[in-house]
């Protein structure tokens, strides 16, 4: 018998398929799950408040932003990213959701000049425009295009929130999500941004499931 035949009638090859497969289906997956685009949003005072010239306006006030940072933290090229605020609560007494928001509408990424997905390099983050005041004001831009019909308008009176933001991709696995508290009593940039401990209820009389966010 020579050595073809020895190798034809062997185990061996078989094993050495049957190892490689086995081994190669993990690491096939954990690639798949870490490799691909994962979005991490968060809010960063040092980095998301932002004062400026508002020089589209007709009196061109003093403007004050509440931005969000969303970073990649996949291996890949994050494709035709896009953010969206998908529910708006208010705070009376008790966190209720307005009603009258019924669809997700998409935000506007910072230094663009329109709505448009963008694209996010792999470990680099971007701005995500969420909502502004001006000096002089009491309204709460938010950086939107006009809502659905149906749905509320873009600017808001002063009040206590809880923005939903959602962030997804064309290669990302699952959207990413924050919840965004806002605070303004209507002053000049006295308005304060920070992220809402889930864990908490909305309800501040108890566990009310209905006024949950989970």
């Amino acid at each position: 018998m020579n050595i073809i035949d020895s190798l034809k009638t062997s185990l061996w090859p078989q094993q050495i398929a049957a190892f490689l497969t086995i081994i190669g289906i993990p690491i096939f997956l954990l690639k798949f799950v870490f490799y691909k685009a994962r979005h991490k949003i968060y809010f960063d005072a040092k980095e998301t408040y932002h004062e400026v010239k508002l020089l589209d306006h007709p009196n061109q006030p003093q403007s004050f932003w509440l931005h969000l940072m969303v970073k990649n933290n996949g291996y890949e090229l994050s494709k035709n990213t896009e953010a969206y605020l998908s529910e708006i609560w208010i705070r009376d007494n008790y966190y209720i959701k307005i009603e009258d928001f019924r669809a997700p509408v998409k935000l506007k990424w910072a230094h663009e000049e329109d709505i448009y997905p963008i694209d996010i390099l792999p470990k680099e983050k971007r701005r995500l425009d969420i909502c502004y005041i001006c000096e002089n004001e009491k309204i709460l831009h938010l950086m939107s295009k006009g809502f659905p019909s149906g749905s509320i308008k873009n600017k808001l009176i002063p009040g206590d929130y809880v923005f939903i933001i959602k962030v997804v991709s064309e290669n990302s696995l699952t959207p990413a999500e924050f919840y965004f508290k806002v605070e303004w009593d209507g002053t000049w940039r006295n308005i304060k941004g920070s992220k809402y401990v889930k864990s908490f209820s909305l309800y501040d009389g108890g566990p009310l499931k209905s006024f949950h966010l989970v």
